[in-house]
Order: C-alpha cells, then structure tokens, then sequence
C-alpha cells in the first residue's frame, strides 16, 4: 500500500505498490519521467556514490515501458558547441539507468548536441551499448524523426520525438546530423502515419518556456495540433518546472513534468517532480487511456527525486492543480483529483 498518487481522467488504475506487475493481455503501463542529467552538480551525487534513483527504481520497475529525458551528451568528446550550458556525461552513467528499470531516451532536446555529431554519435552508441532505445536525433533528419514502435501484450504504441534546440544550427536536415524540429506540418504528418500502424501514439516534446508555470501560446497551438492529428498523449519538457495538465480533444497534454536528476535547486518549484504513468486497456480493439502521477520531490543537496512527506506532497498536487486551472483550457470535470489515500493493488 502506498499513499500520495493522484488520479487524472477517466480513472480506475490498479495501484503501484513499488513491485513489478504480473503482465496481463491487453494491458500496458508507460511511465514517464523528465529532465535527467549527470554533469555539473550532479557529479558530487556520483562521487559519493549515491544511486540517485535509488528511491525511485522500485516505482520505475512497475512500468512495462519507462521513458526518460536524457539532456547530456554521453561523450568523451572535449569539442564543446559554443552556447551558455554545455553537458555530457560519461557512458558508465548509463548503468545506472538501465538498473532503474528505464527502457526509452529522449534525446530530441537543447543539450544532446553540446558536442556536436560526435559527441551525439558516441551518445547513441553508448545508448546502443546499453540496450537503451531512443529517439528524436540522428545521422539526418530522417532518423531523428523516426517513431519507435514497440508492442505491448498486444497492445502497439508508437512514440515520437521532437525538440528545441539552439543554435538552429543543431538541428537535423536532410544531409545535417542533429535534433528532430519542433515543425508543426512534420509533426502532424508523422502523428498522422504512426495513427495507422499503432493503438496509441504518445509524443514527447521539448519546448516552452524556462522556469514558467503555464505553457506558452505556441505549446498550446501546437500541443492542440498535435492531438487533432491523432495523438492520445503529449508529453512535455524543457521549463525544468511542473506545468500545467490540459486534457484536450480525445487527448492529455502535460506541458511539463519538470526536473527528475538535475542541478538545480534555487526555486522549489525546480524541486518539485513526479512520475508520470499511461495505463492502456484494450477492450473490444479499443484502447481506454488512464492516467497517475506520482508527485516527488527533489534532494537539496543530491538533487535525486523521493517520495515528499505528506504536507510537502499536499502543496505539489495543490501547486499542480492551480497551475492546471489557470490560462488552459482546462476542464475540470475530466481529472479526478485523490491527494492522500492508500491504494491496495487488485491482480
């Protein structure tokens, strides 16, 4: 039994008790988790030999699938891009991942290209090396833009890949190595071509704005697009905070899901973190969404995610819900909000 997990949508979900599920046909569970990196702060976490998923792997492992933001190169590389923030990390980290039960990297983000095509190489054979699947950067754009397809207890799931990066220079072209684009018409053209071949299709995006609550005019118009183009689920990051949770159309978009490992700490709100699970239910060959986040925050002075003490768990659903309610289309009647009760798991 475990306490603090809020339940968004449409939503019976069977419960996590922090063990890994007995697979049941027709049945999977996505987790999601954000930002991860392992450079400038976070060193101190791996000198001291801290597993900074420590509290979190037991959770993790619940998932048949767990996809995380990786924003670090994975390099040896000492060729740096010119920009303000430069990350990598070295490939060993990556046990550390594997061993936290994650399945899936994002790598369509702002720091996967900090060391240019051989540093993003070198990331995605290490990736490789480590049984690791990915998306959202390649040699081209065509393979940072293709979809991972994976099948479930037969249920088919497509994932897409998308971000912002700068320079524009690091985005991937025809001939050019780097990021798959944030362009709408791309999108909703692959969305659409994934909606053929799979039951769900869950987009993962990096975009918005730094260290703010709401999601921009442009997360908005394009998350809605997304969704008409037959996305179920968007899920978002880049803000390095929470943002707002919008169910749209016949689709939810989590605009943000913050930091999971990350160096900072000067605003609570860039503690605050959660995981995020997609429950998929195939009936009659109709998939039922429903969603759960679990609120965690992050330690001050390791900067790894853990379950908050029920006060500090109340003010993250209360902060998540406000942020939820304000400058979104936000309609209440379709997310039930539980913050504190016991959920026994029912196999």
């Amino acid at each position: 039994m475990i306490r603090g997990i809020f339940l968004l949508g449409f939503l019976f979900f069977p419960g996590c008790t922090g063990t890994e599920q007995t697979p049941k046909p027709g049945r999977a569970t996505i987790c999601f988790a954000g930002d991860i990196t392992f450079d400038y702060a976070v060193k101190k976490t791996l000198a001291a030999n801290i597993d900074p998923f420590r509290e979190v792997k037991s959770f993790v492992s619940y998932a048949d699938l767990a996809v995380f933001n990786l924003e670090t190169a994975v390099t040896t590389n000492t060729i740096q891009v010119v920009k303000s923030f430069n990350f990598k990390s070295p490939p060993e980290v990556l046990s550390l991942i594997t061993n936290a039960g994650f399945d899936i990297a994002t790598i369509a983000n702002n720091h996967s290209m900090d060391y240019g095509w051989a540093g993003l190489n070198e990331t995605i054979n290490a990736l490789k090396d480590y049984k690791i699947e990915y998306g959202g950067a390649g040699s081209n754009l065509a393979a940072a833009s293709v979809p991972l397809i994976k099948e479930v207890n037969g249920i088919k799931i497509a994932f897409l890949f998308y971000g912002y990066v700068n320079p524009p220079s690091l985005y991937a072209l025809t001939n050019r190595p780097g990021i798959a684009p944030l362009d709408s018409k791309a999108m909703t053209e692959a969305i659409a071509a994934a909606r053929t071949n799979a039951d769900f299709v869950a987009v993962s995006v990096h975009w918005g704005d730094q260290y703010e609550d709401y999601p921009n005019h442009f997360q908005v118009t394009l998350g809605h697009a997304l969704i008409d183009a037959g996305a179920d689920l968007i899920i978002g990051h880049h803000p390095h905070v929470l943002e707002g949770i919008e169910f749209y159309g016949n689709g939810a978009i989590f605009y943000s899901i913050g930091n999971f490992v990350f160096p900072q700490w000067a605003d609570i709100r860039m503690m605050y973190s959660a995981l995020v699970w997609a429950v998929l239910e195939k009936k009659d060959g109709k998939i039922i969404a429903k969603y759960e986040a679990m609120p965690l925050m992050r330690d001050y002075e390791y900067y790894y995610p853990a379950r908050p003490s029920e006060e500090l768990e109340k003010t993250i659903i209360a902060h998540w819900i406000n942020i939820s309610k304000k400058k979104i289309e936000f309609r209440y009647s379709d997310i039930e909000w539980a913050p504190l009760f016991d959920i026994v798991k029912k196999e």
